[in-house]
């Protein structure tokens, strides 16, 4: 915009503006998504979304949170021409300090859940040898007893596994996890992930910081 327009209009600079928000708040809403997606998937052979607690809550920040601030930042946008002719944007006090704040607190908090909800992976699992479970027999033998024993022995079998599924065993790091492929890979996932959110915040922080010290006007 400013090499095909010149930005030397008020329409114009408030175009752009308009463009900035428009791109810069896009972006940080689909990073988040798939901040809470990233989350989700974690356990998502276990609860579906509508299901899931984690997923329900980060959305409904996301969408009464950062829409809030999206609307104040779209009601009162900077855009001014100084006495020099130059277009100079930005955001008021008021949306940049909130912006600023929850973006960090987004970001990490839900960094923070995902190593939280993978911590349990990262245990080797214990393969669980439950005794294999025979289907009753349709013919009538005479046995109630021990017709009724293999049904307990059954219902308490099935029960077992269900509860299996979610338990894991805690071994110290230097045991056989460390010599599991998987493991491995989850904690190099999980060094990655807290990588990737001091990487997002940075930049984040400079670029807020900086509009902030221009109070809000910036070339």
């Amino acid at each position: 915009m400013q090499s095909g327009l010149d930005l030397s209009t008020v329409s114009s600079c408030r175009a752009a503006i308009y463009v900035c928000l428009v791109f810069y708040l896009g972006s940080k809403v689909f990073v988040q998504l798939f901040l809470v997606e990233r989350a989700h998937a974690v356990r998502y052979r276990l609860k579906r979304r509508r299901e899931d607690k984690v997923w329900l809550a980060f959305v409904a920040i996301i969408v009464l949170g950062f829409g809030s601030i999206t609307g104040v930042a779209f009601a009162y946008p900077v855009a001014n021409l100084a006495s020099d002719q130059k277009c100079r944007i930005g955001l008021p006090t008021k949306v940049t300090l909130p912006l600023l704040v929850y973006d960090i607190l987004i970001n990490v908090g839900l960094t923070v859940v995902f190593v939280v909800l993978l911590q349990p992976l990262l245990a080797f699992p214990k393969l669980w040898n439950l005794p294999h479970i025979t289907p009753l027999d349709n013919t009538e033998t005479g046995k109630d007893h021990f017709t009724d024993v293999r049904l307990r022995d059954r219902d308490q079998a099935l029960s077992a596994q269900s509860s299996l599924e979610l338990t894991t065993v805690n071994i110290h790091p230097m045991s056989h996890a460390s010599k599991d492929p998987n493991v491995n890979s989850l904690r190099a996932l999980v060094y990655k992930s807290l990588g990737g959110a001091v990487a997002m915040l940075v930049p984040t922080i400079v670029n807020l910081g900086l509009l902030f010290r221009w109070n809000g006007q910036e070339p």
